[in-house]
C-alpha cells in the first residue's frame, strides 16, 4: 500500500519483487505468514517521516507490535544506519535490534519489522532490499524527494522471497 504524504492515501497496482536474507550472520526467526493491512498509529509515522526529511543518508528502524489478527505497531525503534554507502544502503546496528527485541518481548509483543527511507525517492524495495529481506516481515519504505518525505509504502517479504504490498491504516491513538 503506499500513502501519500501530502496527498493522503493513494492506490498502487500490486508489484512483486524478489528477496534474500537480512542481517549478516543472524539468521531470521521462523514466522508464519502474514498477508492483509498493517496498522500504525499516525504519530509514528509523523516521527519517521521527521527523522527521512532532509537526512541524505537513509534513516532506519524497527517496528514492533502484534501480528494477529492483522499487523498493528504500537512502537518504533530508531536505530543507527552503519552502512558504508548510507546513503543509498541501509545496515541496522546490532545493539538497536537488541535493544528492540528486549522491549518487545517485555511488553508482550515482537519483532514486526522494519523501516527505512529511500532519500533519493522511490518507495519500492532496491535491489539491496529485496536481497537483504527477512521473510515474514514488515518493511515500510519511506521516499524522499528533494530533502522532503512524499511517500511512505509497506510491503511484506513473502516466504518465497516476493514482496506483497501491505496497507496502510493509520489510527490517531493517544501516545501511551
Amino acid at each position: 500500500g503506499v500513502w501519500g504524504v501530502s496527498a493522503g492515501p493513494t492506490t498502487s497496482s500490486p508489484r512483486t519483487l524478489g528477496g534474500g536474507g537480512f542481517f549478516p550472520g543472524l539468521p531470521p526467526p521462523r514466522l508464519r505468514a502474514q498477508t492483509g493491512k498493517m496498522q500504525i498509529q499516525c504519530w509514528h509515522i509523523d516521527a519517521m517521516l521527521a527523522a527521512a526529511a532532509g537526512s541524505t543518508a537513509e534513516i532506519c528502524g524497527v517496528l514492533i507490535g502484534r501480528r494477529a489478527p492483522q499487523m498493528i505497531v504500537h512502537t518504533i525503534v530508531p536505530g543507527h544506519n552503519l552502512h558504508t554507502q548510507p546513503q543509498r544502503h541501509f545496515l541496522l546496528d546490532a545493539q538497536t535490534l537488541l535493544q528492540a527485541d528486549a522491549q518487545a518481548r517485555a511488553a508482550g509483543d515482537e519483532i514486526l519489522g522494519f523501516y527505512h527511507s529511500h532519500p533519493s525517492g522511490g518507495a519500492l524495495p532496491s535491489p539491496h532490499d529485496r536481497r537483504d529481506a527477512w521473510p515474514g516481515y514488515l518493511y515500510l519504505i519511506i521516499a524522499v524527494e528533494r530533502g522532503a518525505p512524499r511517500y511512505l509504502c509497506a510491503w511484506i517479504c513473502q516466504s518465497n522471497g516476493m514482496f506483497q504490498p501491505a496497507p496502510i491504516q493509520p489510527y490517531p491513538e493517544e501516545r501511551a
